[in-house]
């Protein structure tokens, strides 16, 4: 029997199985996740656990697309997760924000500077990086649009009860200073 006809049998016996399972158990993709083996080191060790439990490999599907699909979506479920919960019953919270002029990633090899602002909140046994987006201009203004949308896409802006800050005009403004503009904007004064 030729390689080929070999092949061909063997694509016809799976195509032939009333049921292939898809399900890959989370615990394992998480344990694959948190060890960080390549996808096709993955699909093999989920084939030979599956053939050491005595499980019939043929109808599992683990093929190397499988697991890395499979494994995407289970982070994704994981994330949203992580969003939903992560704000429930939280303590007192203060609002961080700085900004740096580093060096542009998304220009190559053109020297350009960005200001990327980092947005983080903490409180008692708790802290959360909300964002660390790219600011068009390091003023009150702008600098309060990327703090509230860091703020916002989470929300818990009833919980925030402080303001942690660099003295700077943009910052310190107090028409225009981002700190005035975020408390205008939660509709109170913030420590």
């Amino acid at each position: 029997m030729s390689c080929r006809t070999a092949l061909t049998n063997k694509v016809a016996v799976l195509s032939e199985t009333p049921y292939r399972s898809h399900s890959i158990a989370k615990t394992l993709t998480s344990t694959s996740d948190r060890e960080q083996p390549s996808i096709l080191q993955a699909s093999s060790s989920f084939i030979e656990t599956a053939k050491s439990l005595g499980n019939d490999v043929s109808k599992i599907s683990v093929s190397p697309a499988t697991v890395h699909r499979v494994r995407a979506i289970n982070r994704s479920k994981m994330a949203k997760k992580i969003e939903e919960t992560l704000f429930e019953n939280l303590p007192h919270l203060v609002l961080h924000w700085d900004s740096k002029l580093l060096l542009s990633i998304a220009h190559g090899s053109v020297n350009t500077l960005e200001d990327i602002v980092a947005v983080l909140v903490t409180g008692k046994d708790f802290e959360h990086l909300f964002s660390v987006p790219v600011a068009l201009k390091v003023i009150g203004e702008q600098m309060a649009e990327v703090v509230i949308g860091g703020v916002d896409r989470f929300g818990p802006r009833d919980n925030i009860i402080g303001l942690s800050f660099d003295n700077t005009a943009s910052n310190t403004g107090l028409m225009q200073g981002s700190c005035t503009r975020i408390e205008r904007k939660f509709g109170r004064t913030l420590l």
